[in-house]
Parts: C-alpha cells; sequence; structure tokens
C-alpha cells in the first residue's frame, strides 16, 4: 500500500523503497512503472471479485437471507473502498479536495 507520507519530505530523501518513491514524489512515475502496476491489477482484482459476487448474489443459496444482504453490503463497501484507493493513486501530488 502506499502511503501518501512516503511522497513527503520525511521519507523522500531516506526511505525510497526500490526507487519508485521518488519518481512518486516528483511526477514522474507512470502506470507502466511496476509499482503502480502492481498497485492498480491488486485493486482491480478485488473490484472485480466484489462485481462477480454480485452479479451472482441471487443464484447463491443462502439458508439466512440477512447473512446475503449482510454479504451484498460487504460487497458494494469493499467495491467503493478499492475504487477509492485508485481514485488516490491517480491524483497523488495534484491538490485536489476530495476529503
Amino acid at each position: 500500500m502506499v502511503h501518501q507520507e512516503g511522497l513527503t519530505d520525511n521519507s523522500y530523501h531516506g526511505a525510497d523503497f526500490e526507487g519508485w518513491i521518488v519518481s512518486a514524489g516528483n511526477g514522474t512515475i507512470t502506470a507502466e512503472d511496476g509499482k503502480m502496476s502492481e498497485l492498480w491489477s491488486a485493486r482491480y482484482s478485488i473490484i472485480r471479485k466484489c462485481c462477480r459476487l454480485l452479479e451472482n448474489m441471487d443464484k447463491a443459496y443462502f439458508v439466512d437471507e440477512p447473512e446475503r444482504e449482510k454479504i451484498r453490503g460487504e460487497a458494494i463497501i469493499l467495491r467503493v473502498y478499492y475504487h477509492w484507493e485508485l481514485m488516490r493513486y491517480l491524483w497523488v501530488g495534484r491538490r485536489h479536495s476530495y476529503c
């Protein structure tokens, strides 16, 4: 997970993990960089799994209907969370008010 603190002066000069913190901090990192590609792939994989679960929820047998709704809600929240994570990585270093 990318920690935004890693893009500040606190880590920029002292803890450059595999050389990608510097490129993220100075704005030269791209989607083709290995670390960002890994981050994006991992998040999209989870989003895809959540979507597939939601698409097939009604086909599954549940003894307890409230359990189905609980799992549906958790999948929706996880999907939203990982979309949020992708948005944060896209806007690293930009001055947007999204909080």
